[in-house]
């Protein structure tokens, strides 16, 4: 079988603390040992990103950027990415590195209290 993981079971796999941590890496353990292909796309990174990176208070994890860049590689080592165009993901990468990229209040959804 052929599997896209959806940004919010990586980024509750991030979260050991989360009730729903338990069940989202057991999925994703369960489907590799079955030998299914997992993959993920540059637009769950970006989305990733983006929430891990945001402070806690404005429903973000609250992530440095070096611990952004451990989840995803993580991700990167257990799952297959399924690149768009190949060059947009390293590229995209490269830049939040090297612009040390972090979420800010205007990335926050207009339904979040301010």
């Amino acid at each position: 079988m052929r599997v896209l993981v959806d940004t919010n079971i990586l980024l509750r796999s991030a979260q050991p603390t989360h009730p729903l941590c338990p069940r989202a890496t057991h999925t994703i353990s369960t489907l590799l040992r079955q030998k299914d292909a997992v993959f993920f796309c540059s637009q769950n990174i970006a989305e990733f990103w983006n929430v891990a990176t945001r402070p806690v208070e404005m429903n973000g994890l609250g992530f440095t950027q070096e611990e952004a860049l451990q989840e995803v590689g993580s991700i990167e080592n257990l799952l297959t990415l399924l690149p768009d165009i190949p060059a947009i993901y390293p590229a995209w990468k490269r830049i939040v590195q090297d612009h040390r990229v972090r979420a800010s209040r205007s990335m926050t959804p207009a339904w979040l209290p301010s």
